[in-house]
């Protein structure tokens, strides 16, 4: 009874810090909020678009028209397929389950691996775990999410793999596979690629290939293709079809980014001097940014205790786990130009390579002697520094809550409100002053509307013109800066263009007053402005908004056209191929849904306001003047309901939750099948 008391005693203890640890991590956030807005963007809004009213049409659609001219979906990388997305009606409720999500798979996996490896879980060093510097990079100093469950999932990668090679099982080979779709599907690409250099060497070092002469693992390659085929689909499609422009890769590190918390502690050593005794010895160290490659001294005990570990041949009681340690730090030195292009640099190699330091730690600290505990003990606490600072720089650097991200203000926004306009699909244009101020959130009254970036505008139906979006493409309006980049940056040229604005049905226009003298005012009118403290804006309204159409006599001319791929329409406008007539009722009925009547008593050649691909419902009244910026053909006063259908898209989804479910059946099936049979 004294001992059965005593277990409950103790594991009620360990679930009360194991809780606490979560909501140490996540107070912080709650309290002050985000420093970074990239991921809110990209994939936060396409889950709020694709999940949050659990729309059936939009969770079959890959293309949404209140954007810009229409942008593919989804935007960058995200949580597409991941049980949290069921939260995702409210920001801070999604946000706050999926780290505790996310940290207890990390802690239960390591936790798993331990067990596997030292047979034993070692409950209180897995803690430590959840304090690796990978999560506070991914969520004090970004609004990385989908990064950190790329970091999450590869935990159990790790485990079942290791467990694959010694237990010989079918059930966990696809496993491994599951896991890594799931990382593709719902994680930066780059990052999951970084699983290669873990997988490859682990299994050539391990010498086990027995997996190669069975169906299974055959089976499971189908299986795994399958799932990721969408996702492949989509990133591969817009990656051929942009121009390999250089993005802003990250190099290789150098030594010194390994010896950043030594050099911290002698800073704060040194301001203490100069505070007591007026010594000065130390030049300021900055605090940690997002990538630096780990966080403590950890690391350099677990690779010396590597090189131990191989030079007293014990390589294979660890899975050859110390030699994989040493490539990932060989390889955190290459230049980012050696390795796979998608990569964003060598950084992305440290997560997995900590993952495996503190393995190698926890290995090194059961066997250690009294004394060496006591250091590596000291170790541990070292490394929690990290919490500390990246505590201070979320305080200092946080810019919105949590609440900002999803709340509606209507009753505080009725000045910006009047650039609804009901039915009849206009879009806004922003200047570019007010672009990148908004962009990087330095007007806070927009932010008190909840106004994060210009996609907000979307949920109060206000469709802003400018926008920026990854690992999709708008080769017609811009020459892309960067690979599976686009931003449609506002340029005054457009601004002052009167075809251009009608083309793409723009009929507003959002511009600081100080800005008033770089537009043509002939073709705008104020209708309203918006007061922040430093700034006004002032609201436009274009005069004259009018139906584009080509000249009969340039159809010829206009399908060839010499003006590229790339930031093609102002070169056509400039060829005059288009004039304007007020000749077409353009209704839209929902999502790339719309009702187009030509309302003159002539054949008309109207340009769509659209840019997408050529899945238009009318294509034999459809020409293309390059891929994606389309000219639809209207008889004397034609009817017709234009509707987007991308059967190849729909076809191409099925078959990947086709895959999914098929894998979680078999999983399902051989891990229950013992019982079955008995």
């Amino acid at each position: 009874m004294k001992f059965f008391s005593k277990t409950i005693h103790s594991d009620y203890t360990k679930l009360s810090i194991f809780l606490f640890s979560f909501f140490l991590i996540l107070f912080p956030l709650n309290k002050f909020g985000q420093v970074d807005n990239e991921e809110l963007k990209a994939g936060i809004f396409s889950l709020f678009y694709l999940f949050r009213d659990f729309n059936f049409l939009t969770l079959t659609s890959n293309y949404i028209d209140q954007l810009g001219p229409g942008v593919g979906l989804p935007l960058g990388q995200g949580l597409f397929f991941y049980p949290t997305n069921l939260f995702i009606f409210d920001y801070k409720i999604f946000f706050n389950i999926t780290v505790i999500l996310n940290l207890s798979i990390q802690f239960l996996f390591f936790q798993k691996i331990n067990k596997l490896i030292f047979k034993k879980n070692f409950f209180y060093l897995s803690l430590f775990v959840l304090f690796l510097f990978s999560n506070f990079s991914y969520l004090y100093y970004t609004d990385w999410i989908s990064c950190f469950t790329t970091y999450t999932l590869y935990f159990p990668t790790i485990y079942y793999s290791i467990k694959f090679l010694k237990k010989k099982e079918l059930e966990d080979y696809l496993k491994i596979l599951l896991v890594i779709s799931l990382i593709i599907i719902n994680g930066h690409l780059g990052f999951g690629v970084s699983l290669i250099f873990f997988l490859f060497p682990f299994v050539v070092m391990n010498n086990q290939y027995f997996f190669l002469k069975k169906k299974f693992f055959y089976l499971g390659i189908i299986l795994f293709f399958m799932i990721i085929l969408e996702r492949t689909y989509s990133l591969t499609s817009v990656y051929l079809t942009t121009k390999d422009n250089i993005t802003a890769f990250h190099e290789g590190y150098i030594l010194k980014d390994y010896f950043y918390l030594i050099e911290r502690i002698l800073y704060i050593c040194n301001k203490f001097l100069f505070y007591i005794l007026g010594i000065d010895i130390q030049k300021e160290i900055y605090p940690p940014n997002a990538r630096i490659p780990s966080y403590g001294i950890i690391i350099f005990v677990s690779i010396l205790y590597s090189f131990w570990i191989l030079l007293k041949k014990k390589s294979k009681e660890i899975y050859y786990l110390n030699l994989i340690l040493l490539i990932f730090f060989v390889l955190t030195f290459i230049p980012h130009e050696w390795l796979f292009s998608v990569f964003s640099g060598t950084w992305v190699l440290r997560d997995i390579l900590n993952i495996i330091c503190f393995i190698l730690f926890v290995k090194l600290f059961i066997n250690a002697k009294p004394l060496i505990k006591i250091f590596l003990k000291l170790c541990l606490l070292l490394s929690l520094l990290s919490f500390v600072e990246s505590y201070v720089f979320l305080k200092n650097n946080s810019k919105y809550k949590f609440n900002k991200v999803n709340e509606i203000n209507q009753n505080q926004i009725l000045d910006l409100k009047k650039l609804v306009s009901t039915n009849k699909f206009n879009k806004v244009y922003i200047s570019p002053d007010l672009y990148d101020d908004i962009e990087n959130l330095k007007i806070p009254e927009l932010i008190d509307l909840n106004i994060l970036n210009t996609k907000s505008f979307v949920k109060y139906d206000i469709y802003p013109f400018n926008t920026w979006i990854k690992n999709q493409k708008l080769n017609s309006l811009r020459d892309p800066e960067f690979k599976m980049y686009a931003s449609i940056y506002p340029e005054y040229e457009e601004i002052n263009n009167q075809i251009f604005l009608n083309i793409f049905r723009i009929n507003k226009l959002l511009i600081y007053e100080k800005n008033l003298s770089k537009i043509n005012e002939k073709i705008y009118e104020k209708i309203g402005e918006f007061k922040t403290v430093n700034k006004k804006i002032i609201i436009l309204n274009l005069k004259e908004q009018n139906t584009v159409l080509i000249n009969n006599n340039s159809i010829d001319q206009i399908k060839n056209h010499n003006c590229g791929l790339y930031n093609s329409i102002l070169c056509l406008i400039k060829k005059d191929f288009f004039f304007e007539a007020n000749v077409v009722n353009f209704k839209r009925l929902k999502n790339l849904n719309y009702e187009i009547t030509n309302t003159s008593n002539k054949e008309i050649n109207y340009i769509l306001p659209i840019i997408s691909g050529n899945y238009w419902n009318e294509k034999n009244k459809i020409f293309s003047i390059n891929p994606d910026f389309h000219v639809i053909k209207l008889q004397p006063y034609e009817k017709i309901i234009l509707k987007y259908e991308n059967y190849n898209f729909l076809i191409i989804r099925i078959i990947s939750i086709f895959g999914l479910l098929f894998t979680f059946i078999m999983i399902f099936f051989l891990k229950y099948k013992v019982k079955w049979q008995k």
